[in-house]
């Protein structure tokens, strides 16, 4: 999809959700969406002596009745403010999110360590595991976004594929550079002499450029391939590029990887310097013979 027509920002007021609140108004305006924004009010459920888990009534009351005199400073007219009442903020904001076909979910991340959300998890990274829709993560070391380019890691998947297909769109918009990278993981090979790595590196660039003349994309896209750990070779030319945006796939290479999002998109949101949008679109296989 190149286009949103409903987004969906989810706030808790905190300086975090003001980050993400201006994202998602620069989206709003420059698609000439309508901006839901979701404060979710999480109540605890608990029936006579045991837990139980009653049905979620549909109660839905404008912010103002809850939270009275809240300054969203929005500045933006197209806009829709409710309250939703759930279980959890990650099982209210897609519920809200369904309910209203929301074409994009914007959330910001207090950026947890890796243990501590391991343990806890994270709404933005629930959110974004399990949306039906992209989502747009703006994490705490995120900064305004619309400089510099839009870079999209690819892993030759269908996916990616997709995924690459939406930051040419979202770069062409902003009028940005629009990187390709492709990272060979030494963690991930069974071997790690310097004559594998080589070898790894020049096929993949070799795939690389297969990949992007498969994907139609424009002449100027540049590509780049890098060996390293996957997430920090992301994150590290992020910076260097001054990106304004990362654009990745939820790819899951493995069973547990598919229950997490995988553990490089989920590494990518903690750490980048840019907004993150964990795309999810149409694939369609005929339309990319590289990923074939």
């Amino acid at each position: 999809m190149g286009t949103y027509r409903k987004i969906l920002l989810a706030t808790d007021f905190s300086e975090q959700a003001r980050k993400a609140a201006a994202e998602a108004v620069r989206l709003a305006r420059r698609h000439g969406a309508r901006l839901h924004v979701a404060y979710v009010e999480v109540i605890a459920l608990q029936g006579a002596g045991t837990f139980t888990d009653p049905p979620i009534p549909d109660y839905i009351r404008s912010m103002n009745q809850l939270v009275p005199g809240a300054d969203l400073d929005l500045n933006y007219k197209d806009t829709v403010v409710k309250v939703v009442r759930d279980r959890t903020e990650a099982a209210g904001i897609l519920r809200y999110a369904a309910e209203q076909a929301v074409d994009l979910i914007v959330v910001g991340t207090h950026g947890r360590k890796a243990m501590s959300e391991m343990i806890l998890g994270s709404v933005a990274q629930a959110v974004a595991r399990d949306a039906a829709v992209p989502v747009l993560v703006v994490g705490t070391r995120a900064t305004a976004s619309g400089v510099g380019c839009v870079l999209a890691p690819v892993d030759f998947s269908l996916p990616s594929a997709a995924a690459l297909d939406q930051a040419a769109r979202m770069a062409s918009q902003r009028d940005a550079r629009l990187i390709a990278l492709h990272v060979v993981d030494f963690g991930r090979m069974p071997l790690q002499r310097e004559l594998d790595l080589a070898e790894h590196e020049r096929r993949a660039r070799a795939q690389l450029q297969d990949f992007i003349g498969g994907a139609g994309l424009p002449a100027s896209t540049e590509t780049m391939v890098t060996v390293g750990p996957a997430p920090e070779e992301i994150v590290r030319l992020a910076a260097k590029f001054n990106a304004g945006l990362i654009v990745v796939a939820p790819s899951a290479r493995t069973a547990v990887e598919r229950i997490t999002m995988g553990s490089v998109c989920r590494a990518v949101i903690r750490m980048a310097p840019c907004p993150v949008l964990v795309h999810r679109g149409p694939v369609r296989a005929a339309e990319h013979k590289a990923a074939a």
